[in-house]
């Protein structure tokens, strides 16, 4: 018996699902990111007074005429009201790319408040307890979640997870106390290059005989291009 046309599609459709995804030559799983990678994320606010600039963004705040903010966008005059968009993305340093998508939270005493997400992917990542090399630009602080197994350094930093012990999660690396015990802080201040600095605020959420999990703040620094301002 002649199944319907209709009928026959779905079956062929279904079929097709079910050998992509058996087969291994289609994963579906995004590959993971490059160990020499990585990237912040999360909201972000931010208020400019007159003639102040939006680093490391080209846009710069003008005032506000009748309500209205009047903004620079590269050489672009723009009208921006409450509800409007302001969004930038480029690479203010070599292997750094910047996104910031926001808009306008309101006007007042002549001044502009901002409220988004930034987004910071930063290449060639090499941890180092030094600090940041040059005229620091701006910093965005953005919340940070990472599980960490066993012999896994925690990501931005030099220190890893060794393990569960009677004294509490151990730590690799560290100069000085190496243990942390249940919601105990973790403090990391250093580089991830010499032209991009990070400092971690972490607290202990939960650790075992497999892993760390770790949760808090991030605050990532840009210096200034060399010969910029």
């Amino acid at each position: 018996m002649m199944l319907p046309r209709r009928v026959r599609l779905l079956v062929s459709l279904l079929l097709a699902a079910l050998v992509l995804t058996a087969c291994p030559f289609f994963p579906f799983k995004p590959p993971p990111p490059e160990p020499d990678v990585l990237v912040y994320k999360g909201p972000t606010e931010v208020r400019l007074s007159p003639g102040q600039s939006l680093p490391p963004t080209d846009i710069t705040f003008l005032g506000v005429e009748d309500g209205r903010g009047e903004f620079l966008i590269g050489d672009l005059k723009a009208i921006r009201q409450i509800g409007d968009s302001l969004d930038w993305e480029g690479e203010p340093l070599p292997g750094v790319q910047f996104r910031l998508q926001s808009r306008v939270l309101w006007y007042r005493n002549g001044k502009a408040q901002l409220g988004g997400v930034v987004r910071i992917e930063i290449k060639d990542v090499e941890p180092s307890p030094k600090q940041i090399e040059g005229k620091p630009l701006v910093a965005y602080r953005v919340p940070v979640s990472y599980r960490v197994a066993v012999g896994e350094r925690i990501p931005g930093t030099t220190w890893e997870y060794v393990g569960p012990t009677d004294r509490g999660a151990e730590l690799g690396g560290v100069d000085g106390y190496p243990y942390r015990k249940m919601a105990d802080s973790i403090l990391w201040e250093g580089r991830l290059r010499p032209d991009v600095g990070l400092e971690l605020q972490l607290r202990v959420v939960r650790f075992n005989e497999d892993m760390l999990r770790v949760a808090g703040i991030a605050t990532i620094t840009l210096a200034a291009r060399e010969g910029g301002t």
